[in-house]
């Protein structure tokens, strides 16, 4: 029906069932949250919450095995989609302020290297150690 899709629909289904665990989560502890140190009727709706969790996380962990087992990770294509889009900016911003340039600065290097990236038609991986000194000194 989708020619062009490309990821398998278990993914999507257990991408979906970890958001329904992630909203058990939420319902349980709002639930919990007002309750006092002494029984409450509340406490009926959390379990409803806890074992619908349970549930989903024994259906998702039966199934990944098989799940892993099948799936066909093709590594040259995310390679390929790693290195566009500038994914890692942020890393480099990470870098830098690791190195003790402060945030506003390495906001700034940041920038300015993604420009001459596209100026350039290179990307963060393909630009030279020279290049990158050239916006700051502090790259090694």
């Amino acid at each position: 029906m989708i020619p062009q899709k490309k990821t398998a629909d278990i993914h999507e289904l257990f991408r979906v069932k970890s958001g329904c665990v992630f909203g058990d989560l939420m319902s349980v502890l709002t639930i919990m949250k007002g309750i006092r140190l002494a029984y409450n009727k509340d406490i009926k709706k959390e379990k409803e919450r806890i074992f619908d969790a349970i549930n989903t996380v024994n259906m998702i962990l039966s199934l990944l095995p098989s799940m892993i087992q099948e799936t066909i990770a093709n590594k040259e294509a995310m390679y390929k989609a790693t290195s566009t889009g500038f994914i890692n900016a942020t890393d480099w911003t990470d870098y830098l302020t690791e190195k003790g340039l402060p945030f506003r600065d390495t906001y700034q290097v940041t920038g300015n290297i993604i420009q001459c990236c596209e100026e350039t038609n290179q990307t963060l991986e393909t630009l030279s150690l020279a290049e990158y000194k050239e916006e700051h000194v502090i790259f090694e």
